[in-house]
């Protein structure tokens, strides 16, 4: 069995999400802030991919490197819900 699967689904459902977050923010409606709030769902949801990647990857006798790109993924949608955490309360 290939162990490159699980890392290849999780980069695959991520970057559904970030292609449908970001036709959200395109095409969406303006009155409910909807791209912020599946923002936040996908932070949260990448919390566990964090997770796995650490016991996974970094923690394995053997790395596999095709595990970085989940956990960069990952990192980057939390990085950008806190940066815009931060551009809200500075603007408050």
């Amino acid at each position: 069995m290939n162990k490159s699967i699980v890392p290849s689904a999780i980069a695959l459902i991520q970057l559904l999400s970030l292609i449908h977050l970001y036709y959200t923010f395109k095409y969406g409606s303006s009155h409910i802030p909807m791209v912020f709030i599946e923002l936040n769902i996908m932070a949260v949801c990448n919390m566990p991919v964090l997770v796995l990647g650490y016991f996974l990857h970094v923690k394995s006798a053997n790395k596999m490197r095709i595990w970085w790109v989940p956990i960069a993924l990952a990192v980057a949608v939390i990085v950008v819900l806190l940066i815009t955490y931060l551009i809200m309360f500075v603007n408050k």
